[in-house]
């Protein structure tokens, strides 16, 4: 998932730390559909990656090297800074996910993007609660249509034993646990739309990510992997709030795509990634002073990509080019070929017949630049991450080769490679009998892991 770094978001006060992109994503396996050149916004807020993320307390000690339990002592904790929350309870507690509408120009994966925004409904067979319009119903089952005439911007909250499900007009219906906040909301257009916001304890959003990023069927050890760097993720990139989580009507700290990551609610819950994500409750991963931004993507091709070689910018320091410690052909879909005709490519490069194409490598072998003769014209070049996205690659670690009347791309891996491969996470923990400490220490070298102070104990849903 493509990532596009979300950095100025926005967490409730009840965080341990002045505390998120998905892969989206960055922080998600990228797919075919990701942008893989940031947009100039996204790179001011690469830039300013390390001064957003948050703070925290330097004097904890780290993870007990002897020991894989994470439920004792010998775990470091971060203490609460009280001059960064206004609560005294020092834990994440609850976040807000934007749910609906999937309305975003490029990243609506894995939920496709909403034709109708107008109206949405919702569902359920348990035993729920409806807010709306100054009434308070119980209600045993629910079957409703919000839509912008029904609702305004004073929200409108519903909560039901088992989750609410949310129908929209086209696509997967989803159910969700916690609360769902529900306003009429206006585009800059003017045009009106029905805004979900699913207000839930930040564990149990991971619960519906873990899975929804890797298999629940992958080896116990790479869940934990993929939790620990979700969970550190979603936090990096998010500052505190003042207000409370229920006083910031409307508001949203993450989104459920691949912008920042592919979360679907219930629908995906299973009890391996449940477990992955109990077992390492509260722990993220740190560099000096910061939660780090732990990117990811499905599978670097046996060599990971720096931060700064995917998007330029300032360095992450962890975020480094390397070689994997393994045979990248044990994932056997990571060599793969996609076939474009010459015509496409002239028609990319608007201007004459293409006569020669190769490529320029960065430190990760990646093309950094695609090099290209046109007949009769000296030889010119063009982003090598903007080239793979224009023709749907799979990622910009590619061998180009012309052929005919036909270009041969030759490619490996899958996404933007920086940060943890989760193909890598699994081999490693099948193949070398790595547990989730050696995975993260290997693929976000030079970073600690810490536990959060008492890390949200809520209830999955807040009271209405």
């Amino acid at each position: 998932m493509r990532p596009s770094p979300r950095l100025k978001q926005t967490i409730q006060t009840t965080w341990a730390i002045a505390s998120a992109l998905a892969l989206t994503a960055c922080g998600k396996p990228s797919g075919p559909s990701d942008p893989l050149t940031p947009t100039p916004q996204d790179q001011v807020e690469l830039d300013e990656m390390n001064e957003n993320a948050p703070i925290v307390d330097e004097k904890v000690s780290k993870l007990d090297d002897e020991s894989d339990d994470t439920s004792g002592e010998s775990i470091g904790s971060l203490k609460p800074g009280q001059s960064a929350v206004s609560e005294t309870s020092g834990a994440v507690g609850l976040v807000r996910v934007r749910i609906f509408p999937h309305d975003h120009a490029k990243s609506n994966i894995p939920q496709g993007r909403d034709t109708v925004v107008s109206s949405v409904r919702l569902k359920s067979s348990g035993a729920c609660r409806l807010k709306r319009n100054g009434r308070d119903e119980r209600l045993q089952g629910l079957n409703v249509t919000l839509t912008t005439a029904n609702l305004s911007s004073k929200p409108a909250y519903i909560e039901c034993t088992g989750g609410v499900t949310v129908q929209r007009a086209r696509g997967t219906a989803y159910r969700y646990a916690g609360l769902i906040e529900a306003t009429r909301a206006t585009y800059k257009s003017g045009r009106a739309y029905v805004k979900l916001i699913n207000i839930i304890e930040h564990e149990e959003y991971l619960k519906g990510v873990v899975p929804t990023e890797m298999s629940a069927s992958w080896p116990l050890e790479a869940l934990k992997s993929q939790a620990v760097a979700a969970r550190s993720y979603s936090l990096a990139g998010l500052t505190v709030q003042t207000k409370s989580v229920m006083e910031r009507v409307g508001e949203q700290d993450m989104v459920d795509t691949i912008h920042d990551q592919a979360y679907v609610g219930l629908n995906k819950s299973d009890p391996r990634s449940n477990e992955a994500v109990d077992e390492t409750r509260g722990i993220v991963l740190t560099h000096g002073k910061r939660v780090a931004m732990a990117f990811f993507s499905a599978d670097a091709g046996g060599h990971t990509e720096s931060s700064e070689g995917a998007w330029g910018g300032k360095a992450l320091p962890y975020c480094r080019a390397k070689k994997e410690p393994f045979d990248y052909r044990l994932n056997p879909n990571s060599d793969w070929t996609k076939t474009i005709t010459l015509s496409r490519l002239t028609q990319y490069f608007r201007s004459g017949s293409v006569t020669n194409l190769s490529v320029q490598r960065n430190s990760s072998g990646r093309a950094s630049r695609v090099v290209y003769s046109l007949a009769g014209k000296s030889a010119k070049s063009t982003s090598g991450s903007g080239f793979a996205s224009a023709f749907g690659m799979r990622s910009n670690f590619i061998t180009p080769t012309i052929s005919g009347k036909s270009v041969i791309i030759r490619g490996r891996g899958f996404g933007h490679g920086v940060g943890m491969s989760q193909w890598g996470a699994k081999i490693l923990s099948t193949h070398s009998g790595w547990n989730y400490r050696q995975i993260l220490e290997f693929y976000y070298e030079g970073t600690s892991l810490l536990r959060l102070v008492n890390h949200s104990t809520a209830t999955n849903s807040p009271p209405i």
